[in-house]
Formats: structure tokens, sequence, C-alpha cells
């Protein structure tokens, strides 16, 4: 359904006044009020109670799913800093390797011996 359609179901005009007798603007769907038209609420003026109500509750469920993307802006900066963590230990790892090769040969060969001497 359009969203168009949607706000006709709920907004209520009956005339548009004319613009020497509009006083504001419907906060949900931006239509033309009168002075006799018009539902204030929260500092809002609205064409009807249930312009306003499902102003108020389109507002909360924006400001709890705002709510959810920034904890899920902080889970994606967590991961990425453990990623960024472990790529950093493997290039490190490499870096080792490249400039004590004969060393770290040494230990595997060892390492191996005795894995070897201990299995037998």
């Amino acid at each position: 359904m359009k969203q168009s359609n949607k706000l006709e179901k709920v907004c209520s005009h009956p005339d548009v006044p004319p613009p020497d007798q509009q006083v504001a603007k419907c906060a949900l769907c931006m239509k033309p009020l009168g002075r006799d038209h018009m539902v204030t609420k929260q500092g809002k003026s609205f064409c009807c109670n249930a312009a306003a109500d499902q102003y108020f509750d389109s507002d909360a469920q924006v400001q709890a799913a705002m709510a959810r993307q920034k904890k899920g802006g902080f889970a994606k900066l967590v991961k990425l800093v453990i990623i960024l963590a472990i790529l950093g230990g493997i290039a490190y790892g490499g870096w080792y390797y490249m400039n004590n090769k004969d060393s770290v040969d040494a230990r595997m060969k060892e390492a191996k011996e005795a894995v070897q001497d201990a299995t037998n």
C-alpha cells in the first residue's frame, strides 16, 4: 500500500481552509489546517487524533530502530577491530618468520623430533 493511501485513511481534511485561515499544517501529512479542524498534541498540530497517534507511534518506532542500529554499529566496530588484530598477528608472524627463518626452522625441527620421540 502506498504511503499516500495510508495517510488518506488516517488523515481527516473535510475542507482545505482558504490561505488567510490556515494556521498550521498537519505534522503527519503536511496538509493545511484551519483553527476549527486542528488537534494539538505535544506542541505539534494534526488534522485528527488518529493522525497524532500514528505520528507518535511512528516516531517511537523510528527511535527504537535507530537505537538498534547504533548498537549494531558498535558490534560491527568490535568485529572489525578483532579482524584487524588477527590480520596484524598473521602479518607479524610472517614478518618474524622471514627475519628469523633459520631459528624458526630449527625450533620446528626440534619440536617435530620431540613429538616423534614421545609417540614412539
